[in-house]
C-alpha cells in the first residue's frame, strides 16, 4: 500500500513536506502541512507567506501543532502554486537516453535536468547536451532535496518512464512486491515536492491497470488539483516493431480542454 507520507513527506525524526505559510508569531512561522492540513510552527524562523518545500527540518515536539526548527541540513524553497503559463522547463526522471526530453524539445520544451541511475545513460545524456545530468538513484535518502537544489525553480513538465519489470509480461510480475515499485513512489513524491506544473508518465499497459499505481497517481492528482488522462498506444503504427505502451498525462484541471487522443 502507498502511504500518504510516502508521497507527501514525513515527520519523524526530521520533517520533509510542503508547508503553506499563513502567518507569523514572535519571529516564528505558522502554516499548514499540505495536503493533510496539520498545523505547523517553525520556531525562530520567518518564511514568506505562500507555499514552500521544506527538507530535513528538526521535529521539536507536537501538541496541537507540529513544532519544527531549522537544522544544519535543513533547506527550503518557495514554489509557485499555479503560474498562468506552462513553463518550457522539462525534468526527466529515469531519463534513459532522454527520449521524452528530445520529443518535448520539438514542441518548445527545454530539457534542464535529466536523472538516471545508469552511468552509461548519464554519459550519453551528458555527451548530447541534454541539460544538466544527475547520476542518482531516486529511491536514495535525500534524492528529492538534491534534485530540487539542482533545479531551483519549479519545472513545467516532469517526464517519468518508471521501471516496467514489476508489471511486464516478460518480468516476474511481482507488482508492488518488487523493490523497483518504490521508484514510482519516490518519483511521485519528487513531483509533489518540485510542484511541477504537469507530468507525463510512461510504462507497460499492465502498469496502468495496477491498483496501487492508480491509487498513487490519483492521490497526487487530488493534492495538486490535477486531471489524470491516460492512453494506451500501440507503437507498431509508428515503427516496424510491436511495442504497446501506457501513457498518463497529469495536468491542472483548468488546462484540460482537449483531452488526450492517439
Amino acid at each position: 500500500m502507498i502511504a500518504m507520507d510516502a508521497l507527501f513527506g514525513s515527520s519523524f525524526p526530521f520533517f520533509t513536506g510542503m508547508l503553506r505559510v499563513t502567518s507569523h508569531c514572535d519571529g516564528s512561522t505558522i502554516g499548514q502541512w499540505e495536503p493533510s492540513g496539520v498545523p505547523i510552527m517553525i520556531l525562530d524562523l520567518q518564511l514568506p507567506l505562500g507555499c514552500h518545500s521544506l527538507y530535513d527540518f528538526l521535529v521539536e515536539g507536537k501538541d496541537d501543532f507540529l513544532y519544527l526548527r531549522q537544522s544544519f541540513d535543513s533547506w527550503w524553497v518557495g514554489v509557485d502554486e499555479f503560474p498562468g503559463d506552462l513553463s518550457p522547463r522539462v525534468v526527466e526522471l529515469c531519463a534513459g537516453v532522454g527520449g521524452m526530453g528530445v520529443g518535448a524539445s520539438f514542441l518548445g520544451g527545454i530539457p534542464v535536468l535529466a536523472v538516471d541511475f545508469n552511468r552509461l545513460s548519464c554519459e550519453h545524456l551528458a555527451n548530447n547536451a541534454h541539460g544538466e545530468v544527475l547520476h542518482l538513484d531516486i529511491t536514495s535518502l535525500g534524492s528529492a532535496k538534491l534534485i530540487h537544489q539542482k533545479l531551483g525553480a519549479s519545472p513545467g513538465t516532469t517526464a517519468f518512464g518508471f521501471p516496467c519489470q514489476p508489471y511486464s509480461s516478460q518480468g516476474c510480475q511481482l507488482g508492488s512486491s518488487d523493490k523497483r515499485f518504490q521508484v514510482l513512489v519516490h518519483g511521485l513524491h519528487i513531483m509533489f515536492m518540485l510542484r511541477t506544473q504537469t507530468a507525463v508518465l510512461e510504462c507497460v499497459p499492465a502498469a496502468g491497470e495496477h491498483p496501487e499505481i492508480v491509487k498513487g497517481i490519483q492521490m497526487l492528482a487530488s493534492a495538486m488539483d490535477w486531471d489524470v488522462l491516460t492512453l494506451r498506444m500501440d507503437l507498431q503504427h509508428q515503427w516496424p516493431c510491436r511495442r504497446d505502451r501506457w501513457w498518463a498525462l497529469l495536468l491542472p484541471r483548468a488546462w484540460n480542454v482537449y483531452g488526450l487522443h492517439p
